[in-house]
């Protein structure tokens, strides 16, 4: 019989949460038998996170992505905003154009979108009647009055087979009467595995492996430097836990953006409050598992509300999270139980909050089994993976 095809229409250049998840994707349709392509922008370099699931890769042209993103804030009545919208109204007209050539030239049985900024492929499959589904994995830019949001949630409607959402916040930015009645939008949370799970037993060898200083406490933000993740606001509240208590030490792994002026304010922050030997500022790292096994607390800062992955990464490895009061982790952490909540904004109620979990060894403990517990029951790739590739199963 003949297997078949999935194409999987990838939008980020790097290795980002988004991507982590997909792998997962590409897994349970490689393991359920299905032939998987891949159009992606990633050079062959990072594109080796996936290889080992996929059959076929073409490269994604640049400037498809439609810039909807919930981190554009250019106001809709100025120029930049004008004239970013004429952009995206010619790129979705293009990129309309250049994805049905490529449906039309791969004839994917199913073409499976990781991410809305890549909606041309949802138009273009519904023209040429090649079933498509669509993953939500972060807000929608809403704009000055609502206007585009509404109108690209219609579209995304109008043009999708199905759309998975990771989170119910996702899920109802696009429809909430559609989300209420079940129809083709479905939650289905993210996906943790079994090496996720594994609990290493050789801790001290991966800190001296990773140069992480043994006999402090450890703290991890993962993110990179970004103002949605809320760097600056990390380092301010560490640098005031540190006046209290100097056997501590920050961690940030994560791509750092280029954003001048904000990469200055964090690294001016660091060098002025003088922790350059107690801040850790490491870039990229694919090794996420070992970076979070050897850390005590892991902080998650959100300035902006969407789904923070290494919340349920943290959980995995029973570790205790502290994150923002954003909506998307509002949903997931019941605060003092399984993590704790501070309100966004404020790296004083942060400096707080570590400082309690610091002075308390055994909740530590508790939070971190309780979310462990949590990750268990809703975060299997088991659990969430085999269902996505049923509902797609039936569209066919």
């Amino acid at each position: 019989m003949e297997k078949k095809k999935i194409l999987f229409i990838d939008h980020d250049p790097n290795i980002s949460g988004s991507s982590v998840s997909m792998r997962y994707i590409l897994r349970g349709f490689y393991e359920a038998g299905w032939d998987v392509l891949i159009l992606s922008p990633k050079n062959e370099n990072k594109l080796k996170f996936f290889q080992k699931y996929i059959h076929t890769y073409i490269k994604l042209n640049k400037n498809f992505s439609l810039d909807l993103h919930f981190t554009n804030n250019l106001p809709l009545h100025s120029l930049r905003g004008i004239k970013n919208n004429i952009y995206i109204l010619y790129y979705f007209i293009r990129g309309i154009i250049y994805a049905s050539r490529k449906i039309n030239y791969l004839k994917p049985d199913l073409v499976y979108i990781n991410e809305y900024v890549l909606s041309q492929f949802s138009v273009a499959s519904k023209i040429l009647k090649v079933p498509v589904v669509t993953h939500i994995r972060s807000p929608i830019l809403k704009g000055t009055y609502g206007f585009r949001r509404y109108l690209f949630s219609k579209l995304l409607l109008k043009c999708n087979d199905l759309i998975f959402a990771i989170t119910k916040q996702d899920a109802a930015q696009i429809y909430r009467e559609n989300f209420k009645c079940g129809n083709n939008v479905k939650v289905i949370f993210e996906f943790l595995d079994e090496n996720d799970f594994a609990l290493p037993n050789n801790i001290d060898f991966l800190k001296k492996d990773l140069s992480i200083p043994n006999e402090v406490t450890v703290l991890l933000m993962l993110g990179g430097i970004e103002f949605v993740k809320g760097t600056y606001e990390a380092i301010l509240a560490f640098s005031k836990v540190f006046e209290m208590n100097s056997k501590v030490h920050l961690i940030i792994a994560g791509t750092i953006n280029s954003n001048i002026n904000y990469n200055n304010k964090c690294f001016n922050t660091i060098n002025e409050k003088k922790l350059n030997t107690n801040i850790s500022i490491i870039g990229y790292s694919d090794r996420v598992h070992d970076l979070i096994s050897c850390s005590d607390i892991v902080l998650s800062c959100s300035i902006k509300s969407h789904f923070s992955r290494p919340i349920i990464e943290a959980w995995s490895q029973r570790k205790p999270v502290i994150s923002s009061d954003v909506e998307h982790s509002k949903e997931i952490i019941e605060d003092e139980k399984d993590g704790l909540l501070y309100k966004l904004d404020k790296p004083e109620e942060l400096k707080d909050k570590i400082i309690s979990l610091l002075n308390q060894p055994e909740k530590q403990k508790s939070l971190g089994e309780a979310g462990y517990l949590k990750a268990c029951n809703l975060f299997t790739i088991d659990r969430n993976v085999n269902k996505i590739v049923d509902y797609c199963s039936s569209l066919l």
